[in-house]
């Protein structure tokens, strides 16, 4: 997900570089949101209001909730758009490079050393691979 912050921070004037260790995409599979989060991506300006219409592939209300022996009812506008995790990333990553972000595919990060003036990032084997005043690390779990 962090294609679509990288997006915005481009788009926005700033340098930006994004490592994958893979390929940066999408997974076929739907994912569930709601169109206020999509608003949101759009807002930030990692896609356009096109863009994400363009990705929906469906869209349903309301929305059946149900806890084991708890409560019971519907909810509106809550995880209600399946869209193109696909399409989307593809889409934000364009706006990227068309913002001159730069991509680092087949580029694992080993770590970072963070110094007084800015940030070295490291690949395999400890080999600087550049420096950096900010990193944002949107790996989740599997940061190093």
């Amino acid at each position: 997900l962090g294609v679509f912050a990288a997006a915005a921070l481009a788009r926005r004037g700033l340098r930006v570089v994004l490592l994958e260790r893979g390929e940066v995409r999408g997974r076929e599979q739907e994912w569930n949101i709601s169109r206020k989060e999509m608003a949101d991506i759009v807002e930030a300006g990692a896609l356009s209001e096109a863009q994400v219409e363009a990705a929906i592939a469906s869209e349903f209300n309301p929305v059946r909730v149900a806890f084991h022996k708890g409560f019971e009812g519907e909810v509106t506008n809550v995880l209600n758009l399946g869209v193109s995790p696909a399409k989307l990333v593809a889409e934000a990553l364009d706006n990227f490079r068309l913002a001159g972000g730069k991509v680092l595919e087949r580029t694992a990060l080993s770590g970072v050393d963070v110094h007084a003036d800015g940030a070295v990032l490291r690949g395999e084997g400890g080999a600087a691979l550049l420096r950096a005043r900010l990193v944002v690390d949107a790996m989740g779990n599997a940061s190093p």
